[in-house]
């Protein structure tokens, strides 16, 4: 019965991630392109798109998967879903300052083990909130697909909460720490028709965080790992209509939206 409670709570997680993925990618679509760019925002906005991404993360838990869990059979991280958003402000030309929110959550449940005759299970929950800024470059491929890279800084929150079963007794135990990471990634992106794009992205996280565990030590946790997300951005201006030249904008082909 635990099993599918799992089971269904994590397909109406995906399912509600599916959802604002579509419906934040196709209600601009429903926007003419001309009648966007020349009415919704000024001309001289300097902010280029808003985005949405939901995809993979798998941190390195070694401390908890290696040393904290060792006595048990199956208390191993394997990854799971995450998410967030970003904001994209053009610097120059085809230089772009990124900031992004991901969350991240994965829980584990540990097989029981008896200790003095009595039954030792334990559980553990990981919340990781991500805040990142990265200096990005934007390199145009054709018309329709580009490339973006870029590198920067993330500051995060990493929450646990700890339960520990001893026959019918149980113990919870909450920590937080806060993370100083590096990241680095690259994309390939298809602009639609100016306003929306979508893409598939690559990250790679490094850094780890001294956190509290249950029985008062400090582990060295690495959030360092991989990062795999199908991304989605609403450009403020139509890409189509920009001129590299001074970072300026200008309507230079209006068969473009065509």
């Amino acid at each position: 019965m635990k099993g599918r409670a799992l089971t269904i709570s994590s397909i109406n997680r995906l399912s509600v991630i599916v959802v604002l993925f579509v419906v934040s990618g196709f209600l601009p679509l429903a926007l003419h392109a001309q009648y966007a760019s020349k009415y919704l925002v000024p001309q001289n906005m300097k902010f280029s798109s808003v985005g949405f991404h939901a995809g993979y993360y798998q941190p390195n838990m070694y401390a908890y998967d290696e040393l904290y869990f060792a006595d048990f059979t199956d208390g191993k991280f394997q990854g799971a879903t995450t998410y967030g958003g970003t904001l994209s402000y053009r610097l120059i030309d085809d230089w772009y300052l990124r900031g992004g929110i991901d969350y991240w959550t994965e829980s584990i449940s540990t097989e029981e083990i008896v200790i003095s005759d009595q039954p030792v299970s334990e559980k553990l929950k990981l919340n990781l909130i991500m805040a990142q800024m990265t200096l990005t470059y934007e390199l145009p491929l054709s018309r329709h697909f580009y490339l973006q890279t870029g590198a920067g800084g993330v500051i995060g929150r990493l929450y646990s909460d700890h339960q520990r079963f001893i026959g019918t007794f149980s113990q919870s135990f909450e920590a937080a720490s806060y993370p100083i990471m590096l990241t680095g990634y690259g994309s390939i992106n298809y602009t639609l028709n100016g306003l929306v794009d979508v893409g598939f992205e690559l990250r790679a996280v490094y850094g780890r965080s001294n956190h509290l565990i249950a029985d008062f030590r400090k582990l060295a946790l690495s959030t360092a790992g991989p990062v795999a997300v199908l991304r989605m951005a609403y450009n403020f201006q139509n890409r189509w209509f920009r001129r590299k030249s001074h970072g300026a904008f200008r309507n230079h082909d209006s068969r473009a939206l065509k």
